[in-house]
């Protein structure tokens, strides 16, 4: 017998599907709207330069290699497997597939995130709406840079977390997850804070009723296994050390991510984030009995810490989304919506790359690099920070800054010299008897005495080239060696 066209309970079991998947907008959401964005962060720069050096020597760089001042003093490798990745994709597929990867790994952690609250029960439109609070929060701290692997880590973890069956799955799965987080952005401890504040109302439990048999197992264990998992790179024990010194130098340079998120430096961001939070205290409001204490011991550990570095709203925002999308339904949802992402994001990307200009980097010294590159031979160049990374990685190499975007790389002296530089505090006698740079580049409103001193010492440093991004200065006795036919 012929099929007829779809009954009445087939109809709407389609419906309901198609529905339900709804809530895949808001990732896909986010992708699109981080694929509009220029490249937000020059250290992406440097990373893929340590990326393409780990490729050239088979092996992750355990040595300094940038920064001519230190070379060849011991660099823990840190982010390396994340760093040797963005520099394939690099190479196969530019800026603009560096960007579209990106974007997927953002996507994706926010998506596992959602498929957490399904997987638990959450309706359609609680998932939507928790998604939608949550990437509004995530997206002024979102930049191109290894800590997307940590947004996929944290939403990959939330969701094998409700897997059911054999507790021993959860374990195996989630200590891998760990342990890749953690060779691609050193932050897996964020895990181990939030693993065990989730465990804490199970073990509470467990004490009141003294039942062995309901021992937050996934929870407590995996929380040790995040913990040692911060040592399981090649960085070893030194990942400590390194953490610690650059906590240290970002809070000295002010670095925004390392103040906290109340910080007047983070002004512009308030009125937005004040208006997501009603949101999300509107949420919780209307939820309030139905809330997993757990999950929001959880989220609540990260809200605590963005208040001493803003760097926690990011997992504050992801941790959200199971916490706000409350179960509605005994029944596990989102089976077989992942399909719906991996179209969507395909359908966005390829949108992207053809609608949209390839990435570039708005403050890029294109003209200065340009000459750079074109120079027959390197040195060392005295240059802002943010113009390390890129001159590492557009003259592979060739030449070497003595600053850039690692500020655990340098020492607080070496910072306060810098800073006096670029305030226009520090001269050319200075800075040149301190690193006797072969060459300069600096933005054009910075460091304005250092300036005026190369111009005035015409005979000893060429100008090469300036525009409104930077200005190239190289010494006179190196550009005559190297015109020299002979």
């Amino acid at each position: 017998m012929a099929r007829g066209a779809p009954g009445l309970a087939e109809r709407r079991r389609i419906g309901e599907s198609l529905t339900g998947a709804a809530w895949i907008a808001v990732p896909l959401l986010l992708a699109w709207l981080l694929l509009q964005r220029p490249i937000n962060d020059s250290d992406i720069y440097w990373q893929a330069a340590l990326g393409d050096l780990a490729l050239r020597e088979g092996a992750p760089i355990s040595r300094e290699v940038l920064a001519p001042a230190y070379l060849g003093t011991p660099s823990p490798p840190l982010s390396a497997l994340a760093q040797v990745i963005l520099a394939l994709v690099r190479d196969w597929a530019g800026w603009r597939g560096v960007q579209v990867f990106d974007a997927a790994l953002c996507a994706g952690g926010f998506f596992f995130a959602g498929l957490a609250a399904r997987r638990r029960g959450a309706a359609m439109v609680t998932t939507a709406a928790a998604l939608v609070l949550a990437g509004g929060i995530a997206l002024s701290f979102l930049s191109l840079r290894p800590q997307s692997w940590s947004v996929l880590g944290l939403g990959l973890l939330l969701w094998i977390l409700t897997w059911r069956g054999k507790v021993r799955h959860r374990l195996l799965a989630g200590a891998a997850v760990l342990v890749l987080w953690q060779n691609m952005h050193p932050s897996v401890m964020i895990a181990a804070l939030y693993l065990g504040a989730r465990a804490v109302p199970g073990w509470l439990a467990v004490l009141r009723s003294r039942n062995l048999t309901i021992i937050p197992w996934p929870e407590t264990v995996l929380a040790v296994i995040a913990f040692a998992a911060q040592f399981a790179t090649p960085a070893g024990l030194d990942v400590l050390s390194v953490s610690l010194a650059n906590q240290k130098m970002s809070v000295f340079m002010a670095a925004t991510e390392w103040l906290p998120v109340s910080d007047p430096g983070a002004r512009d961001l308030h009125p937005l984030l004040l208006t997501l939070h009603a949101g999300v205290l509107a949420m919780i409001a209307a939820n309030w009995r139905r809330i997993d204490l757990g999950e929001a011991l959880g989220a609540v550990v990260f809200l605590a810490l963005s208040f001493v570095w803003a760097r926690f709203m990011l997992p504050w925002a992801i941790a959200l989304v199971p916490m706000l999308a409350v179960r509605e339904s005994a029944e596990a949802q989102g089976r077989g919506e992942g399909w719906g992402l991996v179209a969507g994001f395909a359908a966005i990307a390829a949108l992207a790359v053809l609608k949209i200009p390839a990435a570039t980097w708005p403050l890029a010294p294109e003209s200065a690099v340009a000459h750079l590159k074109a120079m027959p031979q390197g040195g060392r160049i005295f240059a802002n920070s943010y113009f390390g990374g890129i001159v590492a990685e557009e003259t592979g190499g060739k030449w070497q800054s003595f600053y850039d975007g690692r500020y655990y790389r340098f020492s607080e002296d070496e910072w306060r010299l810098y800073n006096r530089t670029f305030g226009g505090e520090a001269g050319l006698a200075e800075v040149e008897a301190r690193f006797h740079p072969d060459a300069w580049l600096i933005a054009p409103n910075d460091a304005g005495r250092l300036v005026k001193d190369l111009r005035a010492d015409s005979a000893r440093w060429i100008e090469v080239s300036g525009d409104d991004r930077a200005l190239l200065f190289v010494r006179a006795n190196w550009m005559a060696s190297a015109s020299d036919p002979r």
